[in-house]
């Protein structure tokens, strides 16, 4: 069956709980730079993220899409946390070595990271520059980007109220998305939070 999501319609089976095959080893045939910066601590990383979205709604459903379409996981150290979607195909999450303390916020990356995939998916493929016009090209960039960050929006609050990680909402605050957030909250429409969007990716530009 089909499942609508943000007007985003994917394909959705009901596949099981262990996701382990679906999570490229740190080793893989990537490239030398994925050895030489892979985590340690990798498999303990994505299996703990994994279970904590295994506890909300919202994160079964993405759990469910990277099985679905068999979309590789792994994670490379870093000083900050956050991820990075290399291709169309795969999620990096960059995690410190001491990660414990940043668990629910790489959750929170992964979910984002997942979606970024799915959005290919769903024919809303990354943008070319040299195929297509300076204003079409800024659309979709805006586009993509403004989807991740409400579902940043959807995925933070559910685990905000199924655990209490108060780290994923202060996280949104700190990339500068507060208003945006509150107006999310209060049920603006969809017009209007593009607008607030669009205002703050244009004030970062100019």
């Amino acid at each position: 069956m089909t499942h609508q999501h943000d007007g985003f319609e994917t394909q959705k089976n009901a596949p099981g709980t262990d996701l382990a095959h679906t999570f490229a080893p740190a080793t893989d045939a990537t490239g030398a730079a994925v050895g030489t910066y892979a985590h340690p601590h990798s498999d303990t990383i994505l299996t703990a993220v994994t279970d904590i979205l295994q506890q909300t709604e919202s994160g079964r459903y993405m759990l469910q899409v990277m099985h679905h379409y068999k979309i590789s996981a792994r994670v490379i150290k870093g000083r900050d946390v956050t991820y990075q979607n290399p291709d169309e195909f795969s999620v990096v999450l960059v995690a410190p070595e001491k990660f414990q303390a940043q668990i629910e916020l790489l959750a929170m990356y992964l979910y984002c990271g997942i979606r970024d995939v799915e959005q290919s998916y769903c024919g809303f493929r990354r943008p070319d520059a040299a195929t297509m016009n300076a204003v079409e090209f800024s659309n979709l960039i805006f586009s993509k980007g403004f989807d991740i960050v409400i579902h940043s929006f959807r995925i933070a609050d559910e685990l905000y109220a199924r655990y209490g990680h108060q780290k994923v909402l202060d996280k949104i605050n700190e990339l500068g998305h507060n208003d945006l957030y509150k107006a999310y909250k209060s049920g603006a429409d969809l017009s209007s939070l593009q607008n607030l969007y669009l205002e703050k990716e244009y004030e970062a530009v100019n």
